[in-house]
């Protein structure tokens, strides 16, 4: 249900904001603004690998699986200044990880699988004179869920919530007045991981804390003059948990709007 608030909730913005930019485009040609914007909007497709390997007890969820959806990402960034960031993120695979007890199969493949993101930022915005780089610290917490789509797994791995508090930065520099190039580091404190295994006789859950991380490289393209329009590719490394049982490989093509 959380991925599915996060899904409608997401495209709901996304078509906002297409709305909104669409009524700015007829000016992005003639206004020149040679400071950036405040305002930083993008939406667009999120790829990514997630590979799992868990065990409870004696039960072992484990497998590689293609998840593909959608990202909304909203951030206030402006040099030497208040910095806030929003990221709602709902992707979904149709194969399932693998569940065992004891050796013992306990799910087929052929199960939808959720993935959804809440991530808030707040923090501020360094920059240097002429404002060739920006640099933001921030603070931020958050929610992961991965979540079984529809009910067709009656065992196996029924859900794992993480909420976690986070802390990092984000780099980014001027390459040309057409493009930037752009560091992403964030710390993650898991502060409650509740996972839920349903095995033929009893419901398994078990409550964690753990440290992960994640590290992404944006490369950005300005499309216009007064870098209204963007197109954003930022590849990216997510770990939930430094002991390798989570981790995930993911590409963000996301298109922007800055106002």
């Amino acid at each position: 249900m959380l991925n599915l608030f996060f899904k409608k909730l997401s495209i709901v913005f996304g078509a906002f904001f297409v709305f909104l930019s669409s009524s700015g485009f007829c000016d992005s040609n003639t206004q020149e603004n040679s400071f950036p914007h405040r305002n930083h909007i993008r939406f667009g497709p999120d790829f990514m690998v997630y590979r799992k390997d868990k065990n409870i007890k004696n039960i072992t969820s484990k497998g590689t699986r293609f998840f593909w959806g959608f990202r909304f990402v909203y951030e206030y960034l402006y040099p030497n200044s208040f910095y806030a960031g929003l990221d709602l993120a709902s992707a979904g695979s149709d194969v399932d990880f693998k569940a065992f007890r004891d050796g013992k199969r306990l799910s087929f493949d052929q199960a939808n699988r959720d993935f959804g993101n809440f991530d808030l930022r707040l923090g501020y915005t360094v920059s240097n004179q002429n404002r060739s780089y920006m640099i933001s610290l921030f603070w931020g917490l958050g929610i992961y869920d991965i979540s079984p789509e529809d009910h067709h797994n009656h065992e196996g791995l029924r859900k794992d919530l993480f909420a976690y508090f986070s802390g990092g930065a984000k780099f980014k520099y001027k390459i040309r007045s057409f493009f930037d190039f752009g560091y992403n580091l964030k710390v993650l404190y898991v502060f409650r991981e509740k996972v839920r295994f349903k095995v033929p006789d009893e419901n398994v859950c078990q409550i964690n804390r753990l440290w992960g991380g994640e590290i992404g490289i944006p490369f950005t393209w300005h499309l216009s003059k007064t870098k209204r329009w963007d197109i954003e590719l930022e590849p990216y490394f997510l770990t939930l948990g430094f002991s390798k049982e989570q981790m995930t490989f993911g590409t963000k093509l996301l298109f922007g709007f800055n106002f």
